[in-house]
């Protein structure tokens, strides 16, 4: 039986790490080849917006459902990012960033 990397500081760390190092790599790229266009400034500020409202948005979601259960959840982000995903195919961005 492997152990559980997951769930130990070493492990945690080296996961956040690899997060991070695709995280920029992705903003790099996309910065490097992005289409810059009118419709990039929209991605990018709707980008932003769901970044804080989603959050919100998502609370409000699970307040009126009553307890909150995993299919609740597993539909509201998601359906967030598909929107901001089809907003960047427009954009001719990455469809990878807001997710």
């Amino acid at each position: 039986m492997r152990p559980a990397y997951n769930r130990s500081e070493l492990g945690k760390i080296i996961l956040a790490a690899c997060f991070i190092n695709d995280l920029g790599t992705v903003l790099v790229l996309g910065l490097l080849f992005a289409n810059y266009n009118a419709w990039l400034i929209l991605f990018a500020a709707a980008t932003a917006l769901a970044m804080w409202l989603l959050p919100r948005f998502a609370a409000l979601v699970f307040q009126a459902g009553g307890q909150p259960d995993q299919r609740t959840r597993n539909q509201v982000y998601p359906a967030g990012a598909l929107l901001l995903g089809g907003l960047s195919a427009l954009a001719k961005s990455e469809a990878v960033l807001p997710a």
